[in-house]
């Protein structure tokens, strides 16, 4: 991860990652919108809006344009359950009023998979593990 300079590595097993998405209860509902679609390389998609169960931090909006044309078991973003998502989520969306909007968008999808694109030069980044990714909290680099 490369975020506004800091460069973070950590190596998580598919044991860590399930281990994280067990102990994190889903404090969020998936609202979804099958009325509001659009096209993402050539998929129909849905909005799916992620909403905190408790109203707090209501000022944070996530939203998701999911696929149900292609279905995967793979987890896409630790502690969102891909089976509440209905399918692939080709955009997400984060936005924090008056403070920042980031948007990650799809831009292929491929059936072969290059695992030498995990292969890159690790000078300048700093390793830590899983546990202390996930004190760092939201961000807080």
């Amino acid at each position: 991860m490369d975020v506004m300079g800091q460069k973070i590595l950590t190596k998580m097993s598919k044991a860590d990652i399930e281990e994280a998405n067990k102990s994190e209860e889903s404090s969020m509902d998936f609202v979804h919108h099958k009325d509001q679609t659009k096209d993402i390389l050539g998929y129909k998609t849905h909005l799916v809006e992620m909403v905190p169960k408790d109203k707090k931090g209501e000022d944070v909006k996530m939203t998701f344009w999911v696929t149900e044309e292609i279905q995967t078991s793979a987890t896409v973003s630790q502690g969102i359950d891909n089976s509440e998502l209905g399918g692939l989520p080709m955009q997400f969306s984060m936005e924090l009023p008056n403070q920042f909007s980031m948007t990650t968008t799809c831009t292929e999808i491929s059936k072969d998979f290059d695992e030498s694109v995990f292969d890159f030069d690790k000078k300048g980044y700093r390793e830590v593990n899983p546990k202390d990714l996930q004190n760092m909290g939201s961000m807080g680099f």
